[in-house]
């Protein structure tokens, strides 16, 4: 099937991502679905110098492992799937900060080829701006029950707490504009208000056990979660804290 012919905004997209980074003509064809030789031409009649490849390693020397060993590490990190879709079809490395000599772990994203070319058409950044991971902060406050075991002291009886929930989620803004839906987040952190809390668990329900327990079940939401962190408070001046950084 031929391909629909370019629009003028398309070129002027194309030589805007070109000029403006250090990225290959093969590389700016593979992210958005054309033939290098095609937007070769069209920059030619339009007067945008094409970049021998010896320029880019004067330009910009690798930072980190080589290409190879890097893609290697991310798709095993990733468990050969998208960061946004899960899918495990026609899936790539992408370079977050837009230089494909930046190799370290923390610049790299594994994409399906999809969602590789969404975020290089800008889809996925907004504004314009570069590709970034946020954090969103949700807390609840939850009346519950709850009594120790294998502990010697008064709490080692049924008695109760207004437990003050803080949870935060990092991670990369899907194509739809959200980290992790807010309310899904609430639900977990308040599952156990006006209950108690033994009765629904296998484990001891300390604080401590609380927000591990938390944390397991907000970082399975969704693939494009990078890290969560739940504080538990029992009193004002009482809480527990525990984090979870995808490796």
């Amino acid at each position: 099937m031929p391909r629909r012919p370019y629009t003028e905004d398309e070129i002027a997209s194309l030589i805007k991502e070109y000029t403006t980074k250090i990225i290959t003509l093969r590389d700016l064809a593979d992210a958005s679905g054309r033939n290098a030789d095609e937007i070769s031409k069209r920059f030619k009649k339009r007067g945008v110098r094409i970049k021998p490849a010896w320029e880019f390693t004067r330009k910009k020397r690798r930072e980190g492992p080589s290409y190879e060993e890097a893609r290697k590490k991310a798709y095993l990190n990733a468990d050969f799937k998208c960061r946004f879709c899960g899918s495990t079809k026609s899936i790539r490395m992408h370079h977050c900060d837009g230089n494909q000599f930046n190799n370290h772990p923390e610049n790299l994203i594994v994409v399906c080829e999809k969602h590789h070319r969404s975020i290089h058409n800008r889809l996925l950044e907004g504004l314009q701006s570069p590709i970034k991971e946020v954090t969103i902060k949700t807390e609840v406050t939850s009346s519950s029950a709850h009594f120790l075991e294998n502990y010697s002291g008064h709490c080692k009886n049924i008695h109760g707490h207004d437990y003050r929930i803080v949870a935060r989620v990092r991670g990369l803004v899907t194509s739809s504009g959200f980290l992790v839906d807010f309310g899904k987040v609430k639900k977990i952190l308040s599952q156990f208000d006006h209950l108690c809390i033994n009765h629904f668990v296998s484990f001891n329900p300390t604080a401590e056990n609380l927000c591990r327990f938390f944390i397991e079940e907000i970082r399975h939401l969704q693939p494009n979660i990078a890290g969560v962190q739940v504080r538990v408070y029992e009193t004002k001046e009482s809480y527990a804290e525990a984090e979870y950084v995808v490796p």
